[in-house]
């Protein structure tokens, strides 16, 4: 059980910042709202968005396509 420790998570999202940021990718690290639909409009206005395996970031990553943006997809999808 976590019981609130989120360092792993955190640690990891460091990790995949660090590399795009390498690659010369501006990128925006915003903690959590709390408020999925708040969460679910400001992650389908990015113009390049990293798809996590989930529901929920599926649906974004059609929004950001539908904006013109471009989806980076998990391997093996």
């Amino acid at each position: 059980m976590r019981n609130g420790d989120y360092s792993i998570d955190y640690a990891y999202r460091d990790n995949v910042v660090s590399f795009f940021r390498s690659k010369g990718f501006v990128t925006q690290v915003r903690e959590n709202s709390g408020r999925p639909d708040d969460d679910f409009i400001y992650m389908s206005s990015a113009q390049n968005f990293v798809r996590g395996g989930g529901d929920f970031s599926k649906y974004i990553a059609e929004v950001v396509t539908a904006n013109g943006g471009r989806v980076f997809e998990p391997r093996g999808s």
